[in-house]
C-alpha cells in the first residue's frame, strides 16, 4: 500500500539560514562551466535547478524542475548518453537514463507528464510509475500538468502498480506536481 508508513506531505521551503549556503553553492557550480547559465535557476526559496550543458530539455521538464526548486528541492538536470551515468539497462542492453538528481542526497529521478487524459487516472499513474521504474530511478516525479489527478487517483494508481508481481521496485519517494506547481510527496512502502 502507498501509505503503509509515513504519509503524504506538501513539500515546503528551505530555511532562511540555508539560503545563503545554497546560493553560494549554486554560484560555485555555475562558475564550473558545466551548467547552462541562462536556464539554471535559483529560487527565492534557496533551492535551485542546474541544467547540464549538452542536452535539450523539454518545457515540461523545465516547469517541473522549477516547481520542485520553488518548494525547496535542489534539482540537477543531467544530459543523457554517457554509459557511466546510466541508471538502468533494459533486456536488450540499451542504456536508460533518469532526468537527473534531486536534493542533497543526489537521488536519481525520472519524470512523466500528463497533459491530456489518455486513459483512466489510476492506470495513468501506474504507467507513470512503471516508466520511472524502467529508468531505474529512486524518485518518481509525476507532473500533472493538465490537472487531471486527485489524491484518490494517485493512491489507487500506486496500489495498482504494487499489485503486479513484476512491479517489486519501490521508490524512496513519489513526488506529484499539480497544475498549480504544488508539490506533494508520497512515501512508498517497502515489500
Amino acid at each position: 500500500m502507498a501509505k503503509s508508513y509515513g504519509g503524504i506531505r506538501n513539500i515546503g521551503v528551505v530555511s532562511q539560514s540555508d539560503y545563503a549556503s545554497n546560493k553560494a553553492e549554486f554560484e560555485r557550480l555555475l562558475a564550473s562551466g558545466k551548467y547552462d547559465i541562462e536556464n539554471s535557476y535559483l529560487s527565492p526559496t534557496g533551492a535551485y535547478v542546474l541544467y547540464e550543458k549538452g542536452h535539450e530539455y523539454h518545457i515540461e521538464e523545465i516547469e517541473a524542475a522549477r516547481a520542485m526548486a520553488d518548494k525547496g528541492i535542489i534539482v540537477e538536470m543531467t544530459k543523457e548518453g554517457d554509459p557511466s551515468r546510466a541508471t538502468a539497462i533494459d533486456a536488450k542492453g540499451n542504456y536508460k537514463f533518469s532526468e537527473g538528481t534531486v536534493s542533497i542526497e543526489k537521488l536519481s529521478y525520472e519524470q512523466t507528464t500528463r497533459s491530456i487524459p489518455t486513459e483512466n487516472a489510476e492506470r495513468s499513474v501506474k504507467k507513470a510509475l512503471e516508466h520511472c521504474r524502467d529508468k531505474g530511478s529512486k524518485v518518481a516525479v509525476i507532473y500533472d500538468r493538465g490537472g487531471f489527478f486527485h489524491r484518490g487517483d494517485i493512491e489507487a494508481g500506486i496500489n495498482k502498480y504494487e499489485s503486479f508481481r513484476g512491479n517489486s521496485h519501490r521508490f524512496q519517494s513519489i513526488l506529484v506536481i499539480d497544475k498549480n506547481h504544488n508539490v506533494y510527496e508520497w512515501t512508498h512502502s517497502k515489500k
